[in-house]
């Protein structure tokens, strides 16, 4: 069902095709600055939750050596799954959910060692925005050890969607940052659980924790009261894991 291939294309009409068409495009580069046609698919790009950057020229030319027309894109080394059918999957089984979301995590080391993790501590989903997060790449998917072409991915406009989607399918979710006043250790993820990791340097967006049910930290000591997302999330994951497996 997933594809490892990891494809450039190039140009307006082909990269507007392959938009329209639902193909799984993991990043889309408009030339700087944009035209009418550029500002048109950066719109689908935004519809679809694909992300993109606006770049020079030359960084184009380094994408790709064939005719762009100052559009490139790389279409995704895994296909998308939609959440609705991830839930109702698990729901289905017995199984209580068990979801990560991703909020504006962008290195593509951390998005794969946090997969990665997921997939080891029986998560059923990763979920993604398409601004603002590290492509799904074939660097991400090394970087996951291979796991990304396994644990379903599913990719959404905005985070806050997602959000409310998991709570309107009974998943509570569960925000996790180091000024969380209750710790992982006195939480129940038993219960259909989503976990959202924070941005390497800026954590969670403020309108997220507001969105969350509950918020829950690592307990910590010493004088670095901080600890790497990918290594938070193996934490926390495997505390749920721990939880489930009584």
């Amino acid at each position: 069902m997933r594809s490892v291939d990891y494809t450039p294309i190039s140009g307006y009409h082909v990269v507007k095709e392959a938009l329209s068409s639902g193909r799984t495009i993991s990043k889309l580069w408009l030339q700087q600055p944009m035209k009418g046609t550029h500002r048109a698919l950066a719109a689908l790009a935004k519809k679809y939750g694909v992300p993109y950057s606006v770049v020079p020229l030359a960084k184009l030319n380094r994408l790709t050596a064939k005719s762009h027309q100052g559009v490139v894109a790389h279409l995704s080394p895994i296909a998308f799954s939609e959440l609705d059918c991830v839930l109702q999957n698990s729901y289905a089984s017995g199984r209580s959910p068990l979801i990560v979301l991703l909020d504006r995590v962008t290195d593509v080391r951390n998005l794969g060692a946090v997969a990665r993790t997921a997939l080891c501590a029986q998560a059923d989903a990763l979920v993604l925005t398409g601004k603002g997060t590290a492509p799904i790449s074939a660097d991400a998917l090394r970087a996951s050890a291979g796991a990304l072409a396994h644990l379903p991915v599913c990719r959404f406009k905005s985070l806050q969607e997602a959000m409310e989607q998991l709570k309107t399918s009974g998943v509570r979710v569960v925000a996790c940052h180091e000024r969380a006043s209750h710790t992982i250790y006195d939480s129940d993820f038993v219960v259909p659980t989503a976990f959202v990791f924070g941005a390497e340097d800026s954590g969670i967006a403020v309108k997220h924790l507001r969105a969350a049910d509950v918020e829950v930290g690592i307990p910590m000591r010493g004088p670095l009261q901080a600890l790497n997302v990918s290594v938070s999330a193996a934490v926390v994951l495997y505390e749920a894991f721990r939880q489930r497996l009584g």
